[in-house]
């Protein structure tokens, strides 16, 4: 084989025409590249289609993804990437439809520490906030990340019909540098006080880069939701596909993805969604996972269709310094023709609307949620987006700092910790209903929680100004989450208001909300103005229902310990929280809010309102230095800043009689 210092597809067997099958020669190409570290490149006149994805003959013939551990140009090859015919409930496909097409991987394998003594060695001195070495019981002469995990303390534990199947162990990534010390990027949010394990990640100190290409998916054409199973029995349970994964994984540090374009076709019409059919949902075609410094540089995007579950174009997990520099959604901006057919658009266009709006009209039909937000991440560190156009910045689970500059989006969706800087950005809503009608959304499935700053700093926010207005989303739940909920500081700077219809400035006596939400009053004290919300779980085995607080303790409900089986029998069918019980007889405050330091406005063309708690007979918990006795409630410590150098404390004073005032309190 005449290989000199490069790989191509067709020294393999690809074809290239766009028509047969050409994953296994790209399988084997990359296998070879591997193995010798040569560069992949492609021919740019050839078009390469992947289909099925299986490996082997016979009995060992299993579904397997493209191996990438070298640098690879594809420039502007065209790859389809057919899905149409894809059922992860046929047992032919082998889970095909739930592994990536590439991924790119280090070639040093993760190591998972369980020896109880390093364990204890590590915890020995505290393992949390404070910490700024770790002792990994080795030596090792290069940098790594590592995720500690406690399975017996959750964290994140979503609120809603989600508990508790979705509460994950508490952990986090941190880097070390090649002596133990904590890398000042990735300090530690939590503090343990038990491990199971640690898993090592170690850091690649040269870069990779994967070049070019132009993809498209050619999404799967069946109903997700069918009637029937393939062996003909009936679908009663409503099961559906759940999540494809046929993407492009970078699971290894120092990695740039540059360049690639992904576009969608054949995704489930507006018309069958209607008519009852809907489409598998996609778990992002640019994935990132465990890792650190990934950057995906001027690449195209694009958002995908909602039906079951949401589903993203871009999803990364456990990754430190993950930036977005340079991308575009090409379906940002849509139209929808009078036979409900969905076009890319641009801005100013006839009937344009951003992807992720709600309240399209057709013919006098309201249509639902088009496009879901193209961006869900879940435990990373630095997470930034530069200079690109893209409908959601969303951190599901445990975001620690951000960056947001020179960008357009659709959504802005937080929680976590740290700073959250926000400069130079056009904010579109996505819906009049308050909830997507707020320009920061703090997850209220997660407890409404940042413990940090957020600074915004020469925004454009767009907003449907004949509803109300948040500017950020935060309400108040009677919930355990696993942590203290703490509200963001926020700093404004040069914030202009428009309508997102008529694109007219607001009107001059117009009004924001500065925190979407009521009941303000008793969040910090102990005793709550509401029952509080139990998840139905028993951790420990013991039988008993566990208190939130500690797994090994019964919870006492109605005065005595609720065993799984009595709590079983109470559980309403019908109930939003599916698997949590109502104690009426208990005030306890499962979700002890902090109230913010400081809320600081320093030149808008709208006014901010504030919901008074001062005058309600309680305490305001002496945070910030203000005494416990106060009776300022839940913002009696908060600053309200109109002017750099001058603030409100609390919200007892008439603001009306200070000049150039924009704050208000109601």
């Amino acid at each position: 084989m005449d290989i000199k210092n490069y790989v191509t597809y067709e020294q393999f067997g690809a074809v290239g025409d766009g028509v047969a099958d050409d994953f296994l020669p790209i399988y084997n190409a990359h296998n070879y590249a591997n193995e010798h570290g040569l560069t992949v490149k492609t021919d740019e006149t050839k078009h390469y289609r992947i289909h099925y994805t299986f490996v082997g003959e016979g009995e060992d013939k299993k579904p397997e993804p493209i191996i990438i551990k070298t640098n690879v140009d594809w420039g502007k090859t065209k790859f389809t990437i057919d899905d149409s015919d894809l059922n992860p409930f046929d047992p032919w496909f082998k889970n095909m439809p739930k592994l990536p097409i590439f991924k790119v991987i280090s070639d040093y394998a993760p190591e998972k520490i369980t020896d109880e003594k390093i364990l204890e060695n590590i915890l020995k001195d505290g393992l949390g906030t404070k910490t700024t070495k770790i002792d990994l019981g080795a030596k090792r002469d290069y940098p790594v990340m590592i995720i500690p995990c406690n399975e017996k303390h959750k964290i994140y534990r979503r609120s809603g019909p989600y508990a508790p199947s979705q509460d994950p162990n508490m952990s986090e990534l941190i880097v070390l540098d090649k002596d133990g010390n904590v890398s000042p990027e990735t300090p530690l949010m939590f503090n343990y006080n038990g491990l199971s394990y640690v898993t090592v990640y170690r850091i690649d100190d040269t870069p990779l880069t994967v070049k070019g290409g132009i993809f498209t998916t050619v999404a799967c054409g069946l109903n997700a939701r069918p009637e029937f199973m393939p062996d003909g029995t009936p679908n009663e349970a409503r099961r559906d596909f759940g999540y494809f994964t046929r993407h492009i994984s970078v699971e290894r540090s120092n990695t740039v993805v540059e360049g690639v374009e992904h576009y969608m076709t054949n995704e489930v019409s507006l018309v069958r969604y209607a008519a009852g059919e809907v489409g598998p949902a996609y778990n992002g075609f640019y994935h990132a996972a465990n890792a650190n410094h990934i950057t995906f540089k001027n690449c195209v995007l694009t958002g995908r269709r909602v039906f079951v579950h949401g589903s993203y174009e871009l999803a990364a997990s456990y990754v430190n310094k993950i930036v977005f520099d340079g991308c575009t959604q090409s379906n940002f901006w849509i139209t929808i023709d009078d036979d409900y057919n969905i076009h890319p658009s641009y801005e100013g266009a006839p009937g344009a609307r951003t992807s992720m709006t709600i309240d399209y009209e057709v013919n006098g039909t309201k249509i639902p949620y088009v496009h879901w937000g193209c961006g869900g991440t879940n435990f990373c560190k630095n997470m930034e987006y530069h200079n690109s156009r893209l409908s959601r910045f969303d951190a599901h689970m445990g975001l620690y700092n951000g960056k947001i500059k020179n960008c357009e989006l659709n959504a802005i969706y937080l929680t976590g910790n740290g700073t959250m800087d926000i400069e130079n950005v056009r904010f579109f809503a996505n819906n009049p209903n308050t909830t997507h009608n707020t320009i920061i959304l703090t997850r209220g499935d997660y407890g409404c929680v940042w413990n940090g700053e957020i600074t915004i700093k020469n925004m454009d926010a767009y907003v449907y100004t004949d509803s109300p207005v948040a500017l950020t989303g935060s309400i108040w739940q009677n919930w355990y989450y696993g942590y203290e909920t703490i509200l963001p500081d926020i700093a404004i700077e040069n914030l202009n208001v428009y309508d997102v219809v008529t694109r007219e400035p607001a009107d001059e006596n117009f009004s924001i909300q500065y925190i979407r939400g009521t009941n303000w009053g008793r969040a910090h004290l102990p005793e709550a103005h509401a029952a509080p919300t139990y998840q139905v779980v028993d951790r420990n085995g013991d039988g008993y229902v566990d208190d939130p607080f500690d797994q090994n303790t019964p919870l006492i409900f109605d005065g005595k310990p609720l065993t799984m089986d009595e709590a079983m029998s109470m559980l309403d069918p019908n109930s939003y929280y599916k698997l949590s019980l109502v104690d009426r007889s208990s005030t306890r405050n499962l979700n002890i809010k902090t109230p913010p330091k400081y809320f600081k406005l320093i030149n808008s063309n709208a006014k901010f309102t504030v919901q008074k708690t001062d005058g309600e007979g309680i305490p305001n918990g002496a945070y910030f230095g203000v005494e416990e006795d106060g009776n300022g409630g839940f913002f009696g410590c908060t600053k309200f800043y109109y002017e750099k150098d001058k603030f409100i404390r609390g919200t007892a004073q008439d603001t009306a009689e200070i000049e150039n005032c924009q704050i208000i309190f109601i």
